[in-house]
């Protein structure tokens, strides 16, 4: 997480530092893409669980399960993301972010809560 928050905040002052170049910058920010790393990485997530102490591990259980049941309805396919990657490239004017999502309206409602809300509505997952 904390790496997609700094090619975020990289991508915003790019765009500010070249905006009077010409030059537009676009940020893609795709959620989950199936592909065969994220099965990957769910599956270390399994095998981890021995290691998490047992005060955490129920709650670790909990979000795996959930993540996988969320990745049923919310992954979109890769092609999707190489979409809006041509078209913030080609396109006359691009847009500032792109979001490859299966609900982007969903995702920007997300995005306007305060941080608090968001940690409450996360907390009850």
């Amino acid at each position: 997480v904390m790496s997609k928050h700094a090619a975020e905040a990289m991508s915003i002052c790019m765009r500010r530092e070249f905006s009077h170049l010409g030059i537009r910058v676009s940020t893609i920010a795709p959620g989950k893409v199936l592909t065969p790393l994220l099965d990957k990485a769910r599956n270390l997530g399994s095998e981890k669980l021995e290691s998490i102490s047992e005060h955490f591990r129920e709650r670790a259980v909990r979000y795996i399960r959930y993540d996988t049941e969320r990745m049923k309805h919310d992954a979109v396919r890769p092609e999707r993301v190489a979409d809006m990657a041509l078209h913030a490239l080609t396109a006359r004017r691009p847009r500032r972010r792109y979001y490859p999502v299966k609900h982007p309206l969903r995702t920007k409602l997300f995005m306007m809560l305060s941080q608090r809300t968001f940690d409450r509505i996360m907390n009850r997952i």
